[in-house]
């Protein structure tokens, strides 16, 4: 046992604790003008007298009922008491019987089939097709003729077809359609002629139009209309004159639009309207007037309303709403009043709503709910007799149910404000810079503008405002270049978006992408040496690869890699290798890799995965383990994982997990220390959670949650240190919740039931690594504190890190979670504030913690790791005696010595070394390294209350003969660690 002080804190002083657990850095919009949370209600589904919809508030989402009018919207039923919510959906609504039909969760019997006939006593579980906490989960709801078709899991078939006359003898499974226990990908249920149409995956075959008339016999794949393994993944099915129309796409023409008569000789392409590969992308369909209106795009006029008779030279364009390449994109289209409403986009007057008669003259603005040029957000129109239900934001109460009850004058009131809450400033895009955090947020005077704090309230403030007065520049995309910052913002008097770059006072912006006539719309900036690698719009030849140095002159397009109009749409960048790897669209090869190191010379198709006009699809690109991860699709693996070295020669498929051309489709791929994590689903185990270090031998699933080939909808990958934390329900009755992972089975366990039973816990989106890879925060909800922030090391310790709002509310949400040292900054929707940038101090937050920082030094040897700190046995807990300070990937056979103080520095000590403990510093102790170059040294935390808020510092010298210090050491990073 190596020599160890007793009293760790000893020689310093305690913290003086005065901040709480979250700070408001500032409440920068006041009142109730800004954007507001809002209910965000789900969907109205039409019933006699009124509609149902689904809308979150304190009940967290649950059903609610109107008749159209303010005094009677209300919510019918709290199916899940508490702030968890039922999340009812997939209505489906019962003319003769004026019941409907719904998928919610109680809190006890998982997502099943609920039903109501409008009121409280008439609202109920229909049917428990899987008896426990895990549900059938029923989805995809539709009426057709006199059954309601879904799609449900009874624990026994995996998700299969099903249909109800409404009757508990009358609900059965249609079709075992994948046999056994395993799941069907079916989507897209619309009821035609006596059954239903829908897509489905056939192995070997990919996704195709299907079509079933209640039997198991009956329901048949129509046509290949992509033959092979490619999917066509047809669409939006809409009944019109005795055929149905849909989307679909194969190689040679792209997305367009088809017909069927329910056989497969009669399901044809109607027209190509985008010729060649180019996909118009029809969607949006509704029948009206002997015709067929939907919004299609060209090369020329973008996406705008066409109409079709169902014949080839019947399909037109109605109206070119937004002239141009850019198009009106007119969405939400039903029939009102005669005519047909939606909403579109068209020169100064932003998004609004439009009608139609199926003609040119007749397309015309019905309602300008946001007069100015403003944009009223509408969506979910649904007609109420004379009054068309409508959910938008423009009124300032957030995104709630309108009533639009005057189409001649345009009266459009709030229904209900379901979910009232003040102003907002919607801070998000918090970016490093130097040692503040930059933002975006929004006040009443300035509009939306660049923020910038160092974590507390008075240095929280306006950093530079690019658009004068009350109108916004809107920044985002920023990235820190040298001691400046980059970022997209909008140009004085315009919506013209262009590059920014900002040396750190208020005055000093330079707009960087000027070019006459061009509108760049910048995203995606990436950091590669000198430079900043982004997309951008390539004047009117749409969306291609930028590189600019921080000067103008050195901003501009890197290559037009598709010409003419239409875009390359790169995307997925990614720095390795000293190059940006990407996606793009390139002529005849569709979607594949390209790298480029900043040059137009050097930028150049890497890989095409799939040879020949297919797509590849690479996606997801990943440094991990000294490898370029990603998935893709070739004709003889399906879509897998692959892995590259950064040749040509070095890449390939790493392990064919579904064999075969069947897809195992890799997601969610995250790197965590030497190894990938990421989810697919080999056909037999169902979707699960696997691990990779990049060779076939090193790839393997890590643990079957749910055996057989039941998939636990595992989410939300995120590396903390070596170990990766997720979101999983693994139908053993806990609902979704907090899971991690070391790459073993043994390893890989749920951290907590924090709502409990079948209730689900943490919010998706919200998890992120703090404290250098120490630790990780999360968002979740519990029956006693509703939603707030938690933080955990996995192994036992989870504590609660905010307390906001009462009575088992908490916050509202939590979005743009950004960390920097020991601070980390969020964007929170409370009732008091509404959303509004926060900040968590760790040193002051109560919670003991370990944070890593810094890098030290290796030795001359460029294949042994270089020396890393660490911990173990919990963390600085008061009274914790067993907390231990590690070291691994050291000399082996060799001696540690640990050193502290009592704060952090950055001392440059040459050849590659930094010295990471501020003077004076100490030596506490030694130790022997094991044969694979690790020790440990006993660290007790001591029992003693004036402990609490001490901080130190470690960092360890390792003697090795290779050393880069002296030629006799190497150095790890450093570590600190707060008592609490």
């Amino acid at each position: 046992m190596p020599n160890t002080p007793s009293v760790v804190g000893s020689a310093l002083a305690a913290l003086t604790l005065s901040l709480p657990a979250q700070t408001l850095l500032q409440d920068i919009q006041v009142g109730t003008t800004g954007g507001n949370p809002g209910s965000s209600i789900t969907g109205f589904v039409l019933v006699a007298g009124g509609a149902y919809f689904a809308a979150t508030n304190q009940y967290g989402t649950e059903l609610w009922f109107t008749d159209g009018t303010r005094a009677g919207t209300f919510l019918l039923q709290d199916v899940n008491p508490g702030a968890s919510g039922s999340t009812p959906g997939s209505f489906a609504a019962d003319v003769l019987s004026g019941q409907v039909l719904f998928a919610a969760d109680d809190g006890v019997h998982g997502q099943e089939l609920w039903r109501t006939d409008g009121t409280t006593a008439g609202t109920g579980l229909f049917l428990d097709l899987q008896p426990g906490a895990a549900g059938s989960a029923p989805d995809q709801l539709v009426r057709g003729g006199t059954q309601v078709w879904f799609t449900a899991d009874d624990g026994f078939s995996g998700r299969e077809l099903w249909r109800t006359d409404l009757t508990a003898a009358g609900t059965v499974m249609v079709a075992d359609l994948t046999a056994g226990a395993a799941s069907s990908t079916i989507g897209e249920l619309t009821p035609f002629l006596n059954g239903v149409l829908f897509h489905n995956y056939f192995p070997g075959l990919g996704y195709e139009p299907t079509y079933s008339n209640g039997s198991s016999a009956g329901t048949i794949m129509l046509a290949d209309i992509w033959p092979g393994s490619q999917s066509s993944s047809p669409a939006e099915f809409t009944a019109f004159a005795g055929r149905a129309y849909f989307s679909a796409r194969n190689s040679s023409s792209g997305r367009e639009l088809y017909a069927t008569d329910g056989t497969a000789a009669g399901t044809v392409l109607v027209k190509d309207i985008n010729p060649g590969i180019y996909h118009s992308n029809p969607a949006g369909f509704v029948v009206h007037n002997g015709q067929l209106l939907f919004r299609a795009k060209t090369n020329a006029t973008g996406s705008e309303l066409f109409r079709s008779d169902g014949t080839a030279a019947g399909t037109v364009l109605v109206r070119d709403i937004y002239p141009g390449s850019a198009g009106g994109a007119p969405s939400g289209m039903v029939p009102f009043l005669g005519e047909v409403w939606f909403t579109a986009t068209a020169p100064g007057l932003g998004s609004e709503l439009w009608k139609t008669d199926g003609t040119s003259a007749g397309t015309v603005l019905a309602v300008d709910l946001a007069p100015g040029g403003l944009t009223s957000n509408s969506s979910l129109l649904t007609p109420l007799g004379a009054r068309l239900l409508l959910a938008t934001d423009y009124g300032g109460a957030g995104l709630e149910p309108y009533v639009c009850t005057g189409p001649g004058t345009g009266t459009t009131s709030l229904l209900y404000d379901v979910h009232a809450a003040t102003g907002d400033s919607d801070p998000g895009g918090f970016t490093r810079w130097n040692d503040n955090v930059w933002f975006a947020a929004t006040d009443a005077a300035n509009g939306r503008e660049p923020w910038l704090t160092d974590g507390t309230p008075p240095n929280t403030a306006m950093h530079t405002q690019t658009v004068a007065g009350s109108a916004s520049s809107s920044p985002a995309a920023a990235v820190q270049f040298g001691g400046d910052i980059l970022f997209a913002a909008s140009l004085p008097g315009s919506n013209r978006r262009e590059l920014w770059r900002n040396d750190g006072t208020p005055n000093g912006n330079t707009m960087l992408s000027n070019q006459p006539g061009v509108v760049t719309d910048p995203s995606d900036l990436v950091r590669l040496g000198n430079k900043v690698l982004f997309r951008a719009r390539y004047g009117t030849s749409g969306w291609e690869p930028w590189v600019s140095d921080g000067s103008p002159a050195g901003t501009f397009c890197l290559l037009n890699i598709m010409p003419g109009t239409g875009s390359s749409s790169p995307n997925y960048l990614t720095v390795f290798d000293n190059r940006v790897f990407f996606v793009a669209r390139t002529p005849g090869l569709g979607y594949e890799l390209w790298a480029s190191d900043g040059t137009t010379a050097n930028t150049a198709l890497f890989l095409d995965a799939n040879p020949g006009a297919p797509d590849g699809d690479p996606a997801e690109l990943t440094v991990a383990n000294g490898r370029l991860f990603f998935h893709a699709a070739d004709p003889t693996n399906g879509t897998e994982l692959w892995a590259s070295d950064g040749t040509l020669a070095g890449t390939a498929v790493v392990l064919d997990a579904a064999a075969g051309a069947t897809a195992s489709a890799p997601q969610d791929l995250t790197a965590a220390g030497a190894r990938l994590f990421y989810t697919c689903d080999d056909q037999v185990h169902g979707r699960e959670l696997w691990s990779s270090d990049g060779t076939a031998a090193g790839t393997q699933m890590v643990r079957d949650l749910v055996p057989g080939a039941g998939s636990p909808a595992i989410s939300d990958l995120t590396a903390v240190g070596d170990r990766v934390f997720f979101l999983a329900d693994d139908q053993t009755g806990f609902g979704r919740e907090l899971w991690v992972s070391d790459g073993t089975a043994p390893g890989t366990q749920m951290v907590l039931d924090l709502a409990p039973g079948a209730a689900y816990g943490p919010m998706p989106g919200t998890l992120i690594s703090v404290l250098g890879g120490t630790l990780l925060v999360f968002a979740g909800t519990d029956l006693d504190t509703g939603l707030q922030l938690y933080v955990t090391n996995g192994i036992g310790t989870t504590l609660q890190l905010t307390h906001y709002g009462t009575n088992e509310v908490g916050a509202v949400a939590f979005t743009d979670l950004y960390t920097q040292a020991t601070k980390l900054y969020y964007a929170c929707r409370t009732l008091a504030y509404g959303n509004e940038p926060w900040v968590i101090e760790f040193t002051n937050s109560g919670v003991p913690f370990v944070a890593l920082y810094g890098s030290g030094c290796g030795t001359f040897v460029p294949q042994e790791p270089v020396p890393q700190i660490g911990y173990a046995g919990g963390l600085p807990a008061l009274g914790n005696l067993g907390f231990e300070v590690t070291l691994d990937d050291a000399t082996a056979s060799s001696v540690g010595l640990l050193w502290f103080a009592n704060g952090p520095d950055d001392i440059w000590l040459g050849n590659g070394c930094h010295a990471l403990l501020a003077t004076p510093m100490a030596p506490f102790a030694s130790a022997a390294t094991s044969a694979t170059g690790a020790a440990a040294i006993a660290t007790p935390i001591p029992t003693t209350p004036s402990a609490i808020g001490l901080s130190v510092f470690f960092q360890w010298a390792v003697l090795s003969p290779q050393g880069r210090l002296l030629n006799a050491f190497g150095l790890t990073n450093a570590m600190q660690i707060h008592v609490q």
